[in-house]
């Protein structure tokens, strides 16, 4: 990657970045298999090796190795025939594209549990060793804004996902299902769905087969895409008309205005959301795959125990920060909450930006830590103000407000001290009443904010309207 990026002062992500990811993937697999099957090619891995260093992926050369030391063609991997699987096929009748989906998907799942293709956990790590590269490629500003936008952001990070993970087996098996009931009805790809202003139905079709369907409703059941100028979200629409929020818009040669990502500007440390003249807000931070720090490497990958947001800085309770850690702590959970006891242990003393606070104090311009212990021994919640308006976060204290407004004196199955959790919840909710403050919380259903009131013996709890 140092190479290619020292070569070309303007890069593509298509045209440069993806065959050195293609080739490393493929790598992979065929590393595992040559090592793991080697009755199924015809040299010896070593030799393969030396050879393939020396082809380019996709070349007439690279196509003619393979093909020689790995005679059957279900033993290679083709990654334009994963990303495209229906690319170039037209089935004569409806039935047949369902046949052939059907047989696709259960195909697919009988792979991932069949030890013979094994080669494909290699493709796998490899994949998620080439990711990382990426960071390199961003930080350069070597990558044209409109290469990032459509074939890094849009094309590669939906192959990525879909080579990945996919859905996972059990609703793969249930969409096999549904669709031999007749459930599901599979249109191909190149999928187009238009409204017929005459009939007040949809019509959609795809561009493998003959089937046309027609129907009342439609769901988009997908990630929309980046969107700040657009976006309805009422706050974030008032941040960018006062130009306390900008979109990211990236510099292309072949734009002088540059290419928009969609995605709000946040500073490069702290996360702080940049205002039209870059300047970063003190408090208000941001953070997702919608801002501009939705870098690669953000996210901890399972069973790991590596820190999630490793830059955030963690302000915990001295109190609940010693418990969880106090030496024999795990072994006396109960069984169902020894993971987490295992992964606090393990990701949070060498947490880079660590802070314990004792007793009740501000942590934040605006932000006091509050004691209610109960579900645990040092649990907290949070009190937020920013003029003569009030929030109290109370995170696991008043947890499901339609079961504990009625009934404050339950107590979860997951409160360490049950008749300390009880009294923490009352006290706490009785101020929220006696300062006529809001409240949000773990467990809140949307709208995930309201109001609590007097009620006899236990409370009212009345949600925001959204």
């Amino acid at each position: 990657m140092a190479a290619l990026l020292a070569a070309h002062p303007r890069v593509r992500f298509r045209r440069h970045v993806w065959p050195l990811l293609a080739k490393e993937i493929c790598w992979g697999y065929y590393q595992e298999l040559f090592t793991g099957h080697p009755e199924r090619t015809t040299m010896a891995w070593p030799a393969f090796a030396g050879a393939y260093a020396e082809v380019t992926w996709g070349s007439a050369a690279f196509d003619a190795l393979v093909e020689s030391a790995v005679p059957r063609e279900d033993d290679r991997i083709d990654l334009d025939r994963l990303d495209r699987p229906l690319r170039g096929r037209r089935f004569a009748t409806d039935g047949e594209l369902q046949d052939h989906l059907i047989a696709y998907v259960e195909g697919d799942l009988a792979r991932r549990s069949d030890p013979a293709h094994s080669a494909d956990l290699g493709a796998f790590m490899a994949l998620l060793s080439s990711f990382r590269q990426l960071a390199r490629v961003v930080a350069s500003g070597q990558l044209g804004g409109r290469s990032r936008v459509d074939e890094m952001d849009g094309w590669w990070f939906g192959f990525f996902s879909y080579l990945a993970s996919g859905p996972p087996p059990d609703r793969l098996e249930q969409l096999v299902a549904l669709a031999r009931a007749g459930v599901v009805h599979f249109l191909g790809g190149d999928l187009e769905v238009a409204a017929d202003a005459a009939t007040g139905r949809f019509v959609a079709r795809g561009g493998n087969g003959p089937a046309v369907v027609e129907a009342v409703g439609l769901i988009e059941a997908r990630l929309p895409k980046a969107n700040v100028g657009g976006a309805r979200d009422e706050l974030v629409r008032c941040l960018v008309d006062r130009g306390e929020g900008v979109e990211e818009r990236l510099p292309d040669e072949d734009d002088g205005d540059g290419i928009s990502t969609g995605r709000l500007m946040v500073s490069a440390e702290k996360l702080r959301l940049l205002d039209r003249n870059g300047q970063p807000h003190p408090r208000r931070v941001a953070l997702g795959a919608h801002t501009s720090r939705a870098a690669a490497g953000a996210f901890s990958r399972p069973r790991t125990n590596a820190p999630t947001f490793p830059n955030a800085e963690l302000i915990v309770s001295a109190t609940e920060y010693k418990w969880w850690t106090d030496p024999g702590r795990v072994e006396k959970l109960p069984e169902p909450r020894k993971p987490l006891g295992t992964r606090i242990n393990a990701a949070f003393p060498g947490w880079k930006n660590f802070k314990l606070i004792e007793g009740e104090q501000e942590v934040a311009p605006g932000i006091r830590l509050v004691n209610a212990p109960g579900h645990t021994p040092g649990h907290a919640a949070f009190h937020v103000s920013s003029g003569s308006q009030q929030l109290m976060i109370s995170n696991d204290t008043a947890y499901v407000p339609a079961l504990l407004a009625p009934h404050p004196d339950w107590q979860g199955a997951y409160d360490q001290d049950g008749p300390l959790a009880v009294e923490s919840r009352r006290k706490l909710i009785d101020r929220v009443i006696a300062e006529k403050m809001m409240i949000c919380g773990a467990h809140f259903p949307f709208p995930g904010a309201g109001a609590f009131a007097k009620d006899g013996g236990g409370y009212a709890f009345t949600p925001v309207k959204a």
